[in-house]
């Protein structure tokens, strides 16, 4: 606002000419000033009060104005004849004295010269105005940083640096209060004012700022939520300046993190606007604002800012992923992380003999398919792995260059931490230098635990070379820290502590040296000490920063749980009929009908999506909740995606502050009740979401995010099969929060099957969810007649010699290995994963009859031709009260929910159907789905 559009007029000549101020001549200006009134003795009126304060304010301003205009001023004459009544003197829209100084040089800067002595003097006698208010809230240094250049701001920053007098304290004092103030309009302080109305960042004055600012003011949030750093990293201010302020912050914000460490201290780094951004997330908005706008349609128009933001953007994750746990940093760089990118890739659990093949076709072969990784990677580990590649010429001391380049292909380039497994196992099988070198020179990692007896560092210095001579723009390999590990051989230590072993890489801080198990010591444990403090004495001489920690070898399990024998096909009809029996039938017979479903789908699927936009030709998602799921198991056919975890440890080794367990491993029946909906649907996509703990021991928290996490997928159907949902009729925030989600799970139309034990959950919120038993439970009223409830096959059903086929001859066809050590949560659990088979089967029938009905059929007219279905009946089939009804049409009679026969029942009307006339298999199926539409009550 200009200041001179807010004056009121008087009727002296004086200020009527004061309202056009402009740059005036030192003649016009002394023929306009009038000397000041001197006070009245006599009481005024409130109205002659204001008059008067009114003419001495635009005397004042007439003085300052004649005083920066005119070169020959004179400071002490200005004062004395002025000072007075400098602090006295202010307008309520325009400000005080030094707001008006402000504004005078605003339009003029070259005039700031000569305003410098008025300034100086002003701020020095009164620092109290620096904290006064206009209208808008802002005060003087408001004005000051908003224009661009910032010399205003820099001379009033320079009077307040003065050392040596109390009043210099004072004044610093009121400088700061100023800074930290925010204006009454928009809650911004003056650094918010700098980084979101300046158009080109001066370093000197960003610089100025954030050392004057302290932590909270740094914390500081305006009236949108924004700290003043996510006004800086705006893609408007990715450039060089921009790059040196935000590396000027995330130096303050390490700061902050070395003095609170264990102190879970927050920080300004993890505020979060309005909005729910993070600092990164904001810098992302920021460009995809800019291209929304049309400034910006691809990167590659602005190759200098694609640059500084892709620096920046790398900087803030490398920090964000050095200081916080694998949970912080997700939510830092993608919130609730709807796509499922994961910033870390930990091998532990998984199959440690693999087939290559089989192993890409889960996780994909690239960036384009499988799992999704960053591009900075916090954490990966891989224990001894053995690979059957399918290269005749493949050896095992080269396994695991395979899953380096994958890493590579799946977009990674850096790695925070990286831990391999190279001790040989029982056939002392290390890489080659040559597959090392291969590794390592492929990304920048900045600690490297190569877990390798006496390792050869001149194959680590190599691999650093060769990745710098891949990246000519740095001259510098970030490695931080090395993890050395020491048989006790003497020669090997002295080659580490020589001027070409540790000495040669540069910036490396620290060496963890491992020391030689107890047991293998033989009695020599002087002689290891002394050798260590001499390796000691070394290093500290030629390099005093670098810092040498001595550890203890600790013994790390064997991570073979996957590594299988040659599996021996068990053929499930083959098992003996008295064990296990009804679930042995209810899967063959689920299986006999939805197996012809398969060709079906994959030959008209691909074609009805592209000519119709309906979810017709969606699969059907199913968000199994609970321990996770083990992806790579041979019986899940490759139908698992990627899935979320909630699941996080305490770590026990120190290295990163959490162990985040992935959900693409099951700590214990997960796989089981994935690899039974499959048994029943084997077009169904599992989507596994895993819970602290397993889910064993519940978080209401986890509980609400894991059914968020499905809604935002997408899901279809969301099975509970192990969950002990509690009572919901507490008043507590989390439980609160998982009824919201309950409640979007009914408006969004996503089927719901839980245990009938949950059943807790039914009397704060009835609809929408199924709950199945394995026996029928008629004494809850809340269950009879419900058209919620319903019965299949249970956990007494799993046949017992399933579980000694898997653990002695490797898995019957089929089953998942687990079957062998299956320890379900709760005695409903394998009835809840049945039902969920079966829903998601009867929603393929519907979607394939929309697809039937809505492309050109080869086939010849017939009895079924005149069937049809509607293009949003896919849509209509996932609501609760529809499925409720279908369910219900299957049970044999209205007395008793039992789906126990439902497959049964389903094969003698598909033989019904056949019947009618020559069909084909598809014609067939739209008049299975139509019947079961009829027959629904």
């Amino acid at each position: 606002m200009d200041w001179q559009e807010t004056l009121s007029p008087t009727c002296t000549s004086s200020t009527e000419e004061f309202s056009a101020l402009g740059l005036l001549t030192k003649a016009d200006t002394e023929g306009r000033l009038v000397e000041l009134p001197a006070t009245p003795i006599m009481e005024q009126s409130p109205e002659e009060r204001l008059e008067e304060q009114r003419g001495m304010y635009f005397t004042m301003v007439q003085a300052l104005e004649h005083a920066i205009s005119n070169p020959s001023i004179d400071v002490l004459e200005f004062w004395s004849g002025h000072g007075g009544i400098a602090d006295q003197i202010a307008d309520g829209r325009v400000g005080n004295v030094i707001h008006v100084v402000a504004e005078l040089i605003r339009p003029r800067q070259h005039l700031l010269d000569r305003a410098q002595p008025i300034i100086e003097k002003l701020v020095k006698e009164l620092p109290q105005l620096l904290v006064g208010q206009n209208v808008d809230g802002y005060n003087p240094l408001h004005l000051a940083i908003r224009d661009n250049p910032h010399k205003l701001f820099r001379l009033i920053e320079s009077v307040c640096r003065a050392n040596g007098s109390e009043q210099s304290a004072v004044i610093k004092h009121y400088f700061d209060e100023a800074l930290a103030q925010p204006c009454l309009v928009a809650k911004r302080t003056a650094l918010h004012t700098y980084f979101e109305t300046i158009s080109s960042l001066d370093f000197d004055t960003a610089d100025i700022l954030m050392k004057h600012a302290t932590d909270e003011q740094l914390a500081a949030q305006d009236a949108d939520g924004n700290t003043p750093m996510h006004y800086v990293a705006s893609f408007q201010h990715c450039n060089l300046e921009g790059l040196k302020v935000i590396k000027k912050l995330i130096d303050r914000d390490q700061q902050i993190f070395d003095k609170g460490r264990g102190l879970k201290q927050s920080s300004f780094l993890e505020v979060r606007n309005a909005k729910g951004y993070s600092i990164y997330q904001s810098l992302v908005e920021s460009m995809d604002d800019e291209r929304r706008r049309g400034k910006v349609q691809t990167l590659n128009e602005c190759p200098l800012q694609k640059t500084a933001f892709q620096e920046i953007s790398l900087l803030l994750k490398k920090h964000y992923m050095r200081t916080r746990g694998h949970r912080e940093a997700t939510s830092f760089l993608y919130g609730d992380n709807v796509d499922d990118i994961e910033i870390s890739f930990q091998y532990d659990n998984l199959p440690t003999s693999i087939n290559w093949i089989d192993f890409t076709d889960c996780f994909g072969r690239n960036g384009t398919c499988g799992i999704k990784l960053d591009n900075v990677l916090q954490s990966v580990r891989f224990p001894r792995i053995d690979i059957n590649y399918p290269d005749e010429e493949h050896s095992p001391r080269e396994d695991m260059t395979h899953m380096f380049r994958w890493l590579y292909a799946k977009g990674v380039r850096h790695i925070i931490s990286l831990s391999v497994d190279d001790s040989g196992g029982p056939e002392n099988t290390v890489h080659t230098s040559e597959a090392l070198q291969d590794c390592l020179s492929l990304f920048s990692i900045e600690r490297l635990d190569w877990q390798r007896i006496d390792l050869a560092l001149e194959d680590i210095h190599e691999a650093i070379s060769q990745w710098l001579g891949r990246n000519p723009h740095t001259d510098k390999y970030p490695l931080k820290e090395l993890c050395l590990r020491w048989s006790g051989n003497i020669m090997a230590l002295h080659s580490w502590s020589r001027e070409e072993g540790l000495l040669k890489f540069q910036g490396l801080e620290k060496v963890y040296l491992y020391k030689p198990e107890r047991h293998k010591m033989c009695g020599n444990e002087a002689r290891i000490k002394k050798a260590i403090v001499q390796f000691r004495d070394e290093i500290m001489k030629c390099n005093p920063t670098l810092e040498v920690i001595v550890t203890e070898t600790v013994a790390t399990s064997d991570n073979h749980r996957g590594c299988r024998i040659p599996p021996i096909q068990t053929y499930f009809d083959d098992v003996d009929p008295g064990c296990g029996g009804k679930l042995r039938q209810h899967l063959r017979s689920a299986s006999n009908f939805s197996l012809p479903l398969i060709n079906n789908w994959r030959s008209l699927s691909p074609l009805f999506r592209q000519k119709s936009t309906s979810t017709a030709g969606d699969d059907v998602v199913v968000a199994m909740i609970g321990d996770g799921v083990d992806v790579m198991d041979r019986a899940l056919h490759n139908q698992c995606l990627t899935g979320k975890s909630f699941d996080y440890r305490e770590a026990e080794d120190g290295d990163i502050s959490e162990v985040y367990l992935p959900p693409f491993v099951s700590a214990s029946d997960g796989t089981v009740m994935a690899n039974l909906i499959l048994r029943v649907c084997p077009m169904a996509k599992i989507y596994p979401i895993r819970l602290p703990k397993g889910g064993r021991v519940l978080d209401a928290d986890s509980l609400a995010k894991a059914i968020e996490a499905a809604l935002a997928k997408k899901a279809t159907i969301i099975c509970l099969p192990r969950i002990m949902i509690p009572e919901m009729t507490c008043d507590r925030p989390e439980n609160e929060r998982v009824l919201r989600a309950l409640k979007r799970v009914q408006q969004e139309n996503v089927l719901m099957f839980c245990p009938s034990a949950t059943i807790g959950i039914f009397d704060a919120y009835p609809k929408g969810i199924f709950f199945i038993g394995n026996t029928c439970d008629s004494s809850d009223t809340r269950l009879r007649g419900s058209g919620q409830y319903f019965i299949l096959p249970g956990l007494d059903s799993i046949p017992n010699t399933a579980r000694s086929s898997t653990s002695q001859t490797g898995f019957m066809d089929g089953f998942a290995q687990r079957f062998a050590d299956v320890d379900c949560a709760s005695s409903n659990s394998v009835s809840t994963a049945l039902a969920t088979g079966l829903s998601a089967v009867i929603i393929y029938m519907v979607k394939l009859g929309v697809m039937m009905s809505h492309l050109p059929q080869e086939d010849n007219p017939d009895i079924m031709a005149r069937v049809e279905f509607a293009e949003n009946a896919a849509e209509t089939i996932t609501r609760p009260d529809v499925m409720s009804r279908i369910l219900q049409g299957l049970c044999p009679d209205d007395s008793t929910p039992d789906l126990g026969n439902v497959w049964h029942s389903l094969l003698k009307m598909r033989n019904e159907v056949s019947q009618r006339g020559v069909l084909s298999c598809q014609r067939v199926l739209l008049g299975i789905t139509y019947m079961i539409l009829l027959n629904h009550r």
